[in-house]
């Protein structure tokens, strides 16, 4: 087993469910309330989501609710209720990178069975790409 397979296993473990990693830039993920987006998405599982976003923000917009979108702006899932777990300085491989990224993880919770259905779905079409 490589180190990158020991720490998805042991991510694997915390959250409950598999991850399922999203190449950087394609989705976003957005306050639901107010429409602005938060940062990118990183990966999603059953259970949760966590998305990078940058450090000189003043503060990441607080929500209740969030959307996932495409960069198209092609809604993917909306107003899904969550709780913050960690948030997390974000190392890059770039050392000289002027921008600071913070890493922020999440979990779902009491999602409607419409919504449990769209993450589904949408995880379903991850895994078949």
């Amino acid at each position: 087993m490589t180190m990158a397979e020991a720490i998805h296993e042991s991510h694997v473990d915390r959250r409950g469910t598999r991850r399922y990693r999203i190449p950087e830039g394609i989705f976003l993920v957005e306050n639901a309330e107010g429409r602005h987006p938060i940062g990118d998405l990183l990966d999603i599982s059953a259970d949760g989501l966590s998305f990078i976003y940058s450090a000189d923000v003043d503060a990441v917009l607080e929500s209740t609710y969030l959307n996932i979108v495409s960069v198209s702006g092609e809604i993917q899932l909306e107003k899904i209720p969550y709780q913050n777990k960690n948030d997390f300085d974000f190392i890059r491989n770039y050392p000289f990178d002027a921008y600071r990224m913070r890493r922020r993880g999440v979990s779902f919770t009491e999602l409607t069975e419409p919504q449990k259905e769209s993450l589904i779905a949408f995880i379903d079409g991850l895994s078949q790409s």
